[in-house]
């Protein structure tokens, strides 16, 4: 594999590298060359007092880096690793590339040509994103060539999947969110077994999903509008909605009725986009849940029932009201403000009747 030889040879001689991963494109180096890791901060026009992550060929390895893996830290990598969970972890003295505080950022991708040269290679890698600081990242080589030139001595082949989303960032002690990504605070939370911390200003997203976006999602996003904290943002679309028509008449009235409007939203479709924007995907029934888990199998473990969410019994649908009396409409408004509080109360995210 030239590739791989020419990789390694680039890196030996204190060289700048760019290649894909699991969620954006990366330039790296290798973590115990100073000369190199200046330069990825000078080309990239990066403030010296902003780390680098550090990529290691498999969880094995944190033993190196962190003095006594805490459980906590044993149970995360072991569960998203090779994945796009990146751990800021306490680092022994001496570590390449610790901060200042003697914390480190270091993560197991999960793409097979930079997982082979971190296997071949002696030394762990220092990466960040392949962009000018304060820029969107670049998705391919003609882009980053253009970007910077020779300042790369290496470009892999290859891309990121589509859309680039970056490795969501968890300080461990104590747990806190440091960066939203692909592994949503939910996820972590289910495995680990207790609350994460949210960083000052980062909100959590909450998603409503039906089948048209025409009456339940729209009339969740109105309820839980009235009933949430600065924490959290909603929205909502539709498995098979269509773009930007309005809720139906009756949706509309029965949220009249008790004061809220919802008739300034608009209907969407379900997107990659969009998934990925929302911590936790809340559908009214089991076959709009089957069928998100089916076409973004990567953001499973973030989408449920909204009837079941929380609940160690079974869960409830949200029959659709369409077609139904005035009556079925304030029955199914009912239900879903119903499950909205109880969800929300669950979640101790900030909630208020």
């Amino acid at each position: 594999m030239r590739w791989l030889s020419r990789t390694i040879s680039v890196l030996r001689d204190g060289g700048v590298i760019a290649f894909p991963t699991d969620t954006v494109y990366g330039i790296g180096c290798d973590a115990t060359c100073k000369e190199a890791l200046e330069r990825i901060y000078r080309i990239k026009h990066r403030k010296e007092n902003k780390p680098l992550v550090m990529f290691i060929p498999s969880r094995d390895h944190l033993e190196m880096i962190t003095p006594g893996a805490a459980q906590l830290i044993s149970e995360l990598s072991q569960y998203f690793w090779p994945g796009p969970l990146t751990l800021v972890v306490k680092a022994k003295e001496g570590t390449p590339i610790a901060a200042e505080d003697g914390t480190l950022g270091v993560r197991v991708p999960n793409e097979k040509h930079i997982l082979a040269v971190l296997h071949h290679y002696p030394n762990p890698l220092a990466t960040t994103s392949c962009n000018l600081e304060g820029l969107p990242t670049l998705s391919n080589a003609r882009e980053i060539k253009a970007v910077f030139g020779d300042a790369i001595d290496y470009i892999m082949g290859g891309n990121p999947p589509e859309p680039q989303i970056p490795s969501t960032v968890l300080k461990i002690a104590p747990p806190t969110l440091l960066r939203k990504g692909k592994v949503s605070i939910f996820e972590i939370e289910k495995r680990v077994g207790r609350k994460v911390k949210l960083s000052p200003g980062m909100r959590v997203g909450i998603l409503f999903v039906c089948s048209a976006n025409l009456c339940r999602s729209q009339m969740a996003v109105g309820l839980a509008r009235t009933m949430m904290s600065r924490n959290i943002f909603t929205g909502s679309a539709g498995v098979f909605a269509s773009q930007n028509f309005p809720p139906s008449l009756l949706a509309a009235s029965v949220m009249d009725e008790i004061g809220i409007d919802i008739r300034g939203q608009s209907s969407r479709p379900i997107t990659l986009d969009i998934v990925y924007k929302y911590d936790l995907i809340l559908c009214m029934e089991e076959t709009q849940r089957n069928w998100i888990v089916s076409n973004y199998p990567d953001i499973g473990d973030r989408v449920f029932l909204l009837g079941k969410f929380g609940k160690e019994k079974k869960g409830v649908e949200i029959q659709d009201p369409a077609g139904g009396e005035i009556e079925d409409y304030r029955r199914c408004r009912d239900e879903i403000k119903d499950e909205i509080r109880r969800v929300f109360k669950y979640l101790e995210i900030g909630y208020h009747d």
